[in-house]
C-alpha cells in the first residue's frame, strides 16, 4: 500500500513539474497568433535571445528575426550596372532608397518609385532625382508594403517593406 502511495505521489509531482515546460521559449517585444481559412500561424517580433554560429563563410543567427530584413520580391534588370538598395527594413519613419552604378555618374533620368499596399492600392509615386532618396512612411499605418523602382516604365526591383511603430 505504501509503495502505491509513493508511486502515485511521484507521478503527481512529475506531472505538475512538466506542466511548466515549453519546447521553445524566448524573449519577444511583441507577437501573437493569426488564423484564417488557410490555417493558423504564430509570430513573434523582436526576439533578443539567440544562438549564433560563425565561420569564414559567414554567420548564422539561429532563431533570430533579422533587424534589417530586405526581401526582393521580383528582379528584372533592364538597366545594366545599377544596384538598388533599400534600408532600414522594418521601417519606423523614413526609409531610404539607394542607387549605385558601375559608372562614375548615375543618370537618374526616367527613374521613379511607386509604393503600394499589399492589396494593390497606390500610396506614393515619386521621381528619383538623387542616388539616395528618402521615402516618407511615418504617416502610414503598420503593415506590409511593396516598393517598386521603375526605369522607363519597366520595373527594376520590387522590395517588400515592413512598417512598424
Amino acid at each position: 500500500m505504501q509503495n502505491q502511495i509513493r508511486i502515485l505521489t511521484s507521478f503527481y509531482f512529475l506531472t505538475l513539474s512538466l506542466s511548466g515546460l515549453w519546447s521553445q521559449q524566448s524573449v519577444h517585444a511583441s507577437g501573437g497568433n493569426a488564423s484564417g481559412t488557410g490555417g493558423t500561424v504564430s509570430y513573434s517580433i523582436g526576439q533578443v535571445a539567440y544562438a549564433s554560429a560563425s565561420s569564414d563563410a559567414g554567420q548564422v543567427n539561429q532563431g533570430v528575426q533579422q533587424a534589417n530584413l530586405v526581401i526582393m520580391v521580383g528582379q528584372n534588370d533592364p538597366v545594366a550596372d545599377v544596384t538598388v538598395g533599400f534600408y532600414p527594413n522594418p521601417v519606423h519613419n523614413d526609409a531610404f532608397l539607394s542607387l549605385e552604378s558601375g559608372h562614375d555618374g548615375l543618370n537618374t533620368a526616367d527613374l521613379s518609385y511607386v509604393l503600394f499596399s499589399v492589396y494593390g492600392t497606390l500610396i506614393q509615386e515619386k521621381e528619383i532625382s538623387r542616388n539616395i532618396t528618402a521615402v516618407p512612411m511615418d504617416h502610414l499605418p503598420d503593415g506590409v508594403y511593396l516598393l517598386r523602382v521603375i526605369h522607363d516604365q519597366k520595373t527594376i526591383h520590387t522590395f517588400k517593406v515592413v512598417k512598424t511603430n
